[in-house]
């Protein structure tokens, strides 16, 4: 049955409903605690891959969970479901079916010791599709049984008849059944994009918003951050990228503000331009470079009486009339 869509193919491919009793797919981020308390909710999904840390987180959630009057349901995941793709991972988490194997943490270098190996039991399901092998599951076995139910109608008969004349055989099988669950409470679905490729202990899957926010976990030489589908995330730490207004520090003269259109004062007087009204972010056409040659009417000048000129062009002009007025006299 597909855990985590309303409705789905089965494995037969035929479209079937897939909801609960409340409503909602079987790993949802909004189970209701009861039908009467709809605004009180409680997720059993996630999107973490496969790591003996997400395997804890998830354990923690499940235990975490409360039934409709805020008392512990007393859910104890002791299953891991996986697709063959995870058996590997899921084994090192579990462990191996021998006692005289050393109970460390995978991939730890600290000898530290794995609380849960020898108290999980790994299920592989081939029959979680390639296209979903990266999800997996924990369950608590006990409650599973009580909540997810296989009901045998009548079980499968094999039957024959051989024809006396032709000696043709037909053959058929007959069985009938009914599935479903009563109660969320016993599993925790991760429903992990295909492209997702598996990833060391030491990458934190982050979402993409809470990058800047987070204290960055370093390896020796380098520093990586990837989103929920394991993309990395540039943060401004050097690369590509676009870097807007907004991700530069308000702290010196050389900060956002002075390269805001909100603040082109203080951009003026950083680059010396004091009171003038050098408009900052315009074209070409309204800001020369240093070595633009401006014609005489575009410089501005102070008007000399008895003359009301007030640009370097015009000045001139009317000087050259004094001085002509002069010489003719």
């Amino acid at each position: 049955m597909n855990a985590f869509s309303p409705t789905g193919p089965n494995f037969r491919g035929r479209i079937e409903s897939f909801v609960g009793p409340d409503g909602k797919p079987l790993c949802a981020v909004d189970h209701p605690y009861s039908p009467t308390n709809s605004t009180d909710v409680q997720s059993n999904l996630g999107t973490a891959p496969l790591t003996l840390d997400a395997w804890d987180d998830t354990a923690v959630l499940m235990q975490e969970w409360k039934d409709d009057r805020g008392n512990p349901l007393a859910v104890i995941p002791d299953t891991l479901i996986v697709a063959p793709y995870n058996a590997r991972a899921a084994f090192k988490i579990a462990g191996l079916p021998d006692a005289d194997l050393p109970k460390y943490e995978p991939g730890s270098n600290h000898f530290d010791a794995n609380m849960y190996m020898g108290n999980i039991k790994v299920i592989v399901n081939p029959f979680i599709p390639a296209s979903h092998r990266k999800n997996w599951f924990a369950a608590d076995s006990a409650r599973m049984k009580r909540f997810n139910h296989w009901q045998w109608r009548r079980k499968p008969e094999n039957g024959s008849v051989t024809d006396f004349d032709t000696e043709v055989t037909k053959f058929k099988v007959v069985g009938r059944w009914g599935y479903g669950w009563t109660n969320y409470s016993y599993i925790f679905g991760h429903n992990m994009p295909l492209n997702h490729s598996r990833q060391p202990d030491f990458l934190q899957i982050i979402p993409a918003a809470e990058a800047p926010s987070l204290p960055e976990k370093r390896e020796p030489d380098y520093t990586v951050f990837v989103d929920a589908n394991g993309q990395p995330i540039d943060i401004g730490g050097g690369g590509g990228g676009t870097i807007t207004s907004n991700s530069i520090t308000d702290a010196t003269a050389t900060g956002k503000s002075v390269l805001t259109a909100a603040n082109q004062a203080a951009a003026r007087t950083a680059i010396g331009a004091g009171t003038s009204n050098l408009a900052i972010g315009t074209t070409a056409s309204t800001v020369a470079a240093g070595n633009h040659v401006h014609p005489a009417s575009a410089v501005t000048a102070t008007a000399i009486a008895p003359g009301t000129a007030t640009n370097v062009q015009a000045i001139l002009a009317e000087l050259a009339a004094r001085i002509t007025a002069l010489e003719n006299v």
